[in-house]
C-alpha cells in the first residue's frame, strides 16, 4: 500500500511537471505570437505613415511649383513693364533731345 501510495505521487509529480512544462510552452508560443503580432502592426503603422508622409511631401512639392511659377509670372510681368516705362523714358528723352537740337 505504501508503496503504492509512493508510486502514485511519483506519477503525479511526473503529470504535474509535464503539465508545468506544457503550460510554459504554451505561454512562450503565445508571447511569441503576440510579438510577432505587435511587430507586425507597427511595421503597418509604419509603412502607412511613411505612404502618407510620401503623399504629403508630392503635395507639398506640387503646391511649391505651382507658387514657383506665378512667382516667375509675376517677376516676368515685372520685368516687361519696367522695360515698357524705360523704353517710353527713352523715348521722351531722345523727342527732348531732338526738340532742343531742332529748336
Amino acid at each position: 500500500m505504501t508503496f503504492d501510495l509512493v508510486n502514485n505521487i511519483l506519477k503525479t509529480e511526473k503529470e504535474a511537471d509535464k503539465i508545468r512544462k506544457d503550460a510554459e510552452k504554451e505561454a512562450e508560443k503565445k508571447i511569441e505570437n503576440a510579438r510577432n503580432q505587435s511587430r507586425k502592426k507597427v511595421n503597418e503603422a509604419m509603412a502607412k505613415r511613411e505612404g502618407e508622409i510620401e503623399m504629403a511631401l508630392k503635395e507639398a512639392e506640387k503646391e511649391s511649383e505651382k507658387e514657383l511659377v506665378k512667382i516667375k509670372n509675376t517677376k516676368e510681368k515685372e520685368r516687361k513693364e519696367i522695360q515698357a516705362k524705360s523704353k517710353k523714358g527713352f523715348e521722351i528723352a531722345v523727342k527732348k533731345i531732338l526738340k532742343e537740337v531742332s529748336g
